[in-house]
């Protein structure tokens, strides 16, 4: 069945049948290859921008992605960052081809947002909306959605908004496909595609979990009813949604381990959340001063101001719903949309990211097509004669005396009507060469925007410099650009910034939530710092600080034991990762994997076989081919004096292990597995093993460490076996 768009007053209104078949349907091509090529050239700056942000933790530094057995932990593992496995699936095989290389990655994004504004226009074009092209064109050029475009990581956003628009693609076919009663196999493919494509979206974001939403307001917007059957047909959505909305849930949760959370009550938050709704509709419109992190917002429950925007907005949405039968429905489905692609970011549930601000403009990439399409849909009633969507036939426009009989007439009886109010021959020679000179001054200014807004993308001391140009007060860029320039080595500008994000004075900040928090995060960075430039008293002392804040900090307090380590006080070191064992056993099992590794290590330097033994073969538990755990689990096993920790054969399986894995390129490794060849009486293979690991820390410079493994090779050559009875000084 096909459709049509009848409109008051310029807005369209309703999908009417339409008999008229597309004359320039082979023309379309030509539309969507420029369509291509203008979103391409916008996003140019992105194609040499490197990786910023959390970048090293999705991609970079993410194991996932490389070592062996990755893939499975993609889809069954907890560790994951986030589970959106379709996302980490083509980060898999985008590291396979180009590496750690940012402009495959980069490249890859662009083009699937390309690709996006290309599902936008065809399922606008099903839907016969007017400006479909040019709706699809301010979509792919929208400054908005350059956070989600040129940070490598946002792929969840444009892989997602791929699957979601397919999805909408394909529930329009199979609806039509039912309201016309076509064959039972097409209606049913059509509808198979449909759930696939919407369960692939959600496992690459849960933010489209409201499409089964959309799709009962879509129907309603094209039939002016939604009947039980067409409930029932959502069913396999709501049930998609609700599945991986949960698992998301449990994920941020498990992500947000020692992040102070979010404490306000409902009440804050539906102030919040309505201050939300009109900023993000206010960056659409006026996209100027985007920055990667907005300050958090005041919004006190007691103060009845605070819940003006939501008011506004409910007025809005009921004058909408007073009009639904002329130009308030197509407001009403446009807002409604809006509202319902942003409702998962409105703060009625945790998010990680909320601890930093309650807005992104990356957040309302999916929101962001409703009031385009409007938008676009009522530019081209206005301007354009014959108010038909780029790349297909004009209609012949009718007076608006047709208008109003087809709006009175029953919707069976209805003639098609094109979408303008009035139309004569002169009118249409101005209204043309104004429509093209509108859009072609829109796509310039929007792809300007895009080109000079995507260069600030480039690395992360441009976008941390560029953030704090806009925002002076950002204590948050701040950090984060201390943090960009400590990794590359400037100590005294980094501390400069960390003591200048610690000093900005905020009047707004609230006592008891943000200013902890920005304290705690001034402790835990400039004790970095001070650890990386040798003052490694001042930065225990700044860890210490931190813990006295947020006691289950567990990053500080790792560090912490750490440093303690290298002042020489061992067992102090041990009770703090004790604790920070104790503080993360709901945490992520990669962390605790690392401080059952270092716990053991230092148990074991420390003569506590046993306890040694012991957090190694958790540290296994969790990741049974990690070397290091392997390698200092041989060596406890094999040089305990304590014959009930001893194990031989356990040994040498370990050490073999971590050998194969580190393919005999790791002098610690290699005196592992000597000892274990020792401890299981195999001298000439512990000699030889030894022989190497000499060869190689020789190669290494490393002295302190040769010697050691001169005076093991003393042993072996006597056939005696290494046996630790204290205090360990092994390098």
């Amino acid at each position: 069945m096909n459709h049509s768009t009848v409109a008051l007053g310029g807005l369209p209104l309703l999908p009417q049948n339409n008999p008229k078949a597309p004359v320039f349907e082979g023309r379309n091509w030509v539309y969507g290859f420029a369509l291509v090529v203008v979103t391409v050239l916008a996003y140019s700056p992105v194609w040499r921008a490197g990786f910023i942000w959390d970048d090293d933790h999705n991609v970079t530094a993410n194991r996932m992605l490389s070592e062996p057995g990755g893939f499975k932990q993609i889809w069954s593992s907890t560790e994951s960052p986030q589970y959106y496995p379709m996302v980490f699936t083509l980060f898999f095989a985008e590291h396979a081809l180009w590496g750690n290389s940012p402009a495959g990655y980069h490249i890859v994004n662009v083009l699937v947002h390309a690709l996006n504004a290309l599902l936008f226009w065809r399922v606008l074009k099903r839907l016969e909306v007017p400006g479909s092209w040019l709706a699809a064109l301010i979509f792919a050029l929208h400054p908005a959605a350059i956070e989600s475009v040129a940070w490598v990581s946002e792929l969840k956003n444009t892989l997602a908004m791929c699957f979601f628009l397919s999805s909408l693609l394909f529930f329009c076919q199979f609806d039509e496909a039912n309201s016309s009663g076509s064959a039972a196999s097409r209606r049913y493919l059509h509808y198979f595609l449909c759930v696939s494509f919407f369960i692939l979206g959600i496992l690459s974001k849960t933010a489209i979990a409201p499409l089964p939403v959309v799709l009962l307001l879509l129907i309603w917007w094209r039939r002016g009813r939604i009947r039980p059957g067409d409930v029932l047909r959502t069913m396999p959505f709501f049930a998609a949604a609700l599945a991986l909305g949960l698992i998301t849930i449990w994920f941020e949760q498990h992500q947000s381990v020692g992040v102070p959370a979010r404490s306000d009550n409902f009440f804050s938050r539906l102030a919040t959340a309505g201050c939300a709704v009109w900023f993000y509709l206010y960056k659409l419109i006026f996209p100027v001063h985007l920055i990667s992190v907005y300050q958090l917002w005041q919004t006190p429950p007691l103060r009845l101001t605070s819940y003006v925007p939501c008011c506004i907005l409910f007025l809005a949405l009921a004058v909408g719903w007073h009009y639904r039968r002329t130009w308030g429905k197509a407001c009403l489905f446009a807002f409604g949309y809006f509202i319902l692609m942003l409702l998962p970011v409105l703060g009625f549930i945790n998010i990680h990211f909320m601890h930093v601000a309650l807005v992104a403009d990356r957040w309302q990439y999916f929101a962001m097509l409703g009031p385009i399409a409007l938008l676009a849909a009522i530019l081209t009633s206005k301007l354009n004669p014959y108010a038909q969507t780029l790349g297909e036939a004009p209609q012949t426009p009718v007076p608006d005396e047709s208008l109003e009989s087809g709006m009175n007439a029953p919707a069976e009886s209805r003639e098609p009507q094109a979408a303008i109010s009035s139309f004569n021959g002169s009118t249409a020679s101005v209204r043309i060469p104004a429509f093209v000179a509108l859009v072609s001054l829109l796509a310039l200014i929007l792809c300007s925007m895009t080109w000079f807004q995507s260069r600030v993308y480039a690395e992360p001391e441009t976008l941390w410099r560029a953030t704090l140009r806009r925002d002076p007060s950002c204590w948050r860029a701040e950090n984060y650009l201390g943090q960009t320039l400590e990794e590359k080595g400037n100590l005294d500008e980094a501390i400069f910034h960390y003591l200048r994000a610690a000093q900005l004075e905020l009047p707004g900040l609230r006592p008891g939530y943000e200013e902890n928090h920005r304290k705690l995060i001034f402790y835990h960075l400039y004790g970095d710092a001070l650890l990386r430039k040798g003052q490694v008293e001042g930065a225990i002392a700044q860890y210490e600080k931190a813990l006295t804040l947020v006691p289950q900090l567990v990053e500080a307090r790792v560090k912490l034991a750490r440093a303690l380590i290298q002042v020489g006080k061992p067992e102090e070191a041990i009770g703090h990762y004790k604790l920070a064992l104790a503080d993360y056993l709901a945490g992520p099992a990669n962390e605790r994997l690392h401080i059952h590794n270092e716990l053991g290590g230092l148990l074991f330097k420390q003569g506590q076989h046993a306890d040694a033994a012991y957090h190694l073969q958790k540290a296994l538990e969790m990741r049974p081919d990690f070397p290091p755990a392997l390698a200092t689990l041989a060596l406890v096993l094999a040089t305990s004096s304590d014959a009930a920790v001893r194990d031989g054969p356990r040994a040498l399986q370990c050490a073999r292990r971590a050998d194969e894995l580190t393919g005999s390129r790791n002098p610690m490794v290699l005196d592992a597995l000597a000892a274990a060849y020792a401890e299981c009486g195999q001298f000439p293979d512990a000699i030889g093993a030894i022989q190497l690991a000499i060869e190689l820390s020789d190669r290494m410079g490393n002295s302190a460490l040769k010697k050691q493994l001169e005076s093991d090779l003393a042993r072996y050559q006597a056939g005696t076996p290494v046996r630790n009875t204290a205090t360990i000084s092994r390098p």
